[in-house]
């Protein structure tokens, strides 16, 4: 499949999906062009088979690939995604987040 020429920038980053960038804002799509993650985010980091850490406006955020927001970009630090859990950062209160059951483990008073 082509696609079309609308992209500033294409990378592979799994065997089915493509980082992309359009207006300078990077989303996500499939081989055949189908948009997983719409290009409204300043940058895409640390992504998964199944999540990636987005970036707007210096907030992080945990999003499913399929669009689907898991933790919405209102994060401080950029969360490091592992195979179970990550450490949140949010007004500088703290956080462990299991990503496998999509629950807060712990939060700080305040969070």
């Amino acid at each position: 499949t082509l696609l079309p020429f609308k992209y500033q920038y294409l990378s592979l980053v799994s065997s089915t999906i493509l980082k992309v960038k359009i207006k300078n804002k990077f989303g996500l799509i499939d081989l055949k062009g189908k948009q997983l993650l719409a290009p409204e985010w300043d940058a895409l980091h640390n992504i998964t088979d199944s999540m990636i850490v987005v970036e707007r406006g210096g907030n992080y955020g945990i999003m499913h690939l399929s669009g689907k927001v898991i933790l919405a970009a209102e994060l401080d630090k950029l969360p490091e995604i592992s195979e179970k859990y990550t450490l949140l950062i949010h007004n500088d209160k703290l956080a462990w987040y299991d990503l496998s059951s999509l629950k807060f483990i712990w939060k700080e008073e305040g969070y």
